[in-house]
């Protein structure tokens, strides 16, 4: 999903997301999640209410790029610092 297949609120937030969602997961109450997808790219978005939440990109505008890669566990850390005081 790049940029301009999602609708920006601002803030790392989108109301909507044309691409095909893969999967849905929810995390644990230690923040823990895991899923099993096939080999290759994905992007990761949060659930907030009725927003999507990607905070990172890279060089081609892929939100939240995650690869999934063959015989593999692919770690992943979500921050969430929308409402974070710093």
């Amino acid at each position: 999903t790049t940029a301009a297949d999602a609708v920006s609120q601002g803030g790392g937030f989108y109301s909507a997301v044309s691409t095909p969602r893969v999967a849905t997961v929810r995390s644990g109450a230690d923040g823990r999640f895991e899923v099993a997808l096939p080999v290759g790219r994905y992007s990761l978005f949060v659930r907030e209410r009725d927003m999507f939440y990607a905070t990172l990109g890279d060089i081609d505008g892929t939100l939240f790029p995650v690869e999934v890669v063959a015989d593999s566990v692919t770690d992943v850390a979500v921050d969430i610092t929308y409402e974070a005081s710093f």
